[in-house]
């Protein structure tokens, strides 16, 4: 599958980002969400992504 995540100046509005304090919080995120959504832990500095699959995937 093949998402655009942005074209020009205009980002696909479906997308969600949410900032979290440490990976095992990682696991609460809502997984109903559009793939590509991101998620940045603080602690690590570890970026997630959601793939096609419903799961946060470790970039």
């Amino acid at each position: 599958m093949i998402s655009i995540m942005k074209q020009g100046d205009e980002t696909n509005c479906s997308l969600s980002e949410f900032i979290v304090d440490a990976p095992s919080d990682v696991s609460s995120l809502p997984i109903d969400v559009a793939p590509g959504s991101t998620c940045l832990v603080i602690d690590t500095s570890d970026v997630y992504i959601m793939g096609n699959n419903k799961e946060w995937k470790l970039l």
